[in-house]
């Protein structure tokens, strides 16, 4: 596409940047390693698995308000969202990643954090106890079998 064939030129000035086209599939997590942020602009779909490895990862994350981004991320405390299909806020969230080294710290640390609270033995524990209880209460409450 014309986009992809202008992208080598337009940030060569940038040191830090790749441009690496098709990796096999092994690839992109050694990557994600490597890297600071996540970029995802994604414009449709649920939950991209993208944004969960970089929230394990300890990764700062820029993403679109897509699906069921909401339910994990919040802008401003564990990630920057920006509207789906907006570059230029796309772009902004960017430089500003760019130009706060400590606000990239912040967002990672909390995504790290929202991704390990549902795991942890206590919270976990709560939920799992809930489930049982409300198990409990259906059954008691349902008619006998058979009648």
């Amino acid at each position: 596409t014309p986009f992809y064939t202008a992208l080598p030129g337009s940030g060569q000035s940038l040191d830090n940047r790749a441009l690496s086209g098709a990796l096999a599939h092994q690839t992109p997590p050694a990557l994600t390693t490597q890297a600071a942020v996540c970029v995802c602009p994604a414009r449709a779909g649920s939950m991209p698995i993208t944004l969960l490895e970089a929230m394990s990862l300890r990764k700062a994350i820029i993403c679109t308000e897509v699906g069921g981004v909401n339910e994990w991320l919040e802008d401003q405390k564990n990630a920057l969202l920006v509207p789906s299909d907006n570059p230029a806020a796309l772009a902004r969230a960017i430089a500003r990643l760019i130009l706060e080294p400590d606000l990239v710290e912040t967002l990672a640390r909390e995504a790290r954090r929202t991704f390990l609270e549902p795991l942890k033995l206590d919270v976990f524990g709560e939920a799992f106890a809930g489930v049982i209880q409300k198990t409990i209460s259906l059954v008691r409450a349902a008619p006998p079998l058979g009648n």
